[in-house]
């Protein structure tokens, strides 16, 4: 008799101390949820790519480096009709440099150096002349960085997987310097 009062209060005494660790679990469970969800809100997250955030840090300087690239004033407007369109590309240049490192593929200075030389071109800076343009807008001098690298990098990964199979013909060429020519002199807007 006695054996089964200690059997029954060892049980009553073990599903009360489950009972009250899993209401532990539970509490835990929320508080490091709302943590995770406070730490969202307070570092501004945009998006997560495969486990990497974008932040609104990163929103923020992108979209001031296209508008100051693109000569688009700075208003709300503009800055509400281009958010979607960074966000996006943000996304694709984390996706490319998240292939790419799953590649192991790493582009050189050179690489670099190629890709931001082309993109001074494209908006009428001279060589060397990015950081300083960024520089004298308090617009952080590494803001196209990850474009840059993510260029490189998926011309090196286009290369790399398709380079054997990419045949571009006389014909191709001359049809796109005729359609360079034709639009020479016209205003182009190139925002990515």
């Amino acid at each position: 008799m006695r054996n089964a009062f200690l059997i029954l209060w060892y049980s009553k005494l073990m599903s009360s101390n489950i009972k009250k660790l899993l209401l532990c679990t539970v509490i835990l469970t929320c508080l490091v949820l709302e943590k995770q969800r406070a730490l969202a809100e307070a570092i501004g997250i945009v998006a997560v790519v495969n486990d990497e955030i974008i932040s609104m840090y990163d929103l923020n300087t992108r979209l001031a480096a296209v508008l100051a690239l693109s000569r688009i004033p700075e208003s709300p407007q503009n800055r509400s009709k281009l958010i979607p369109q960074v966000i996006r590309t943000l996304i694709d240049e984390r996706i490319k440099l998240q292939e790419a490192r799953r590649l192991k593929i790493t582009p050189s200075k050179t690489d670099l150096d190629r890709e931001r030389q082309s993109l001074e071109k494209r908006v009428g800076l001279e060589a060397g002349e990015l950081s300083r343009f960024f520089s004298s807008r308090e617009i952080s001098p590494d803001a196209m960085d990850d474009q840059l690298e993510s260029r490189a990098i998926w011309r090196l990964i286009i290369s790399k997987l398709f380079g054997s199979r990419l045949i571009i013909s006389g014909v191709e060429i001359e049809n796109d310097l005729k359609e360079i020519k034709k639009n020479k002199g016209k205003v182009e807007h190139l925002i990515s």
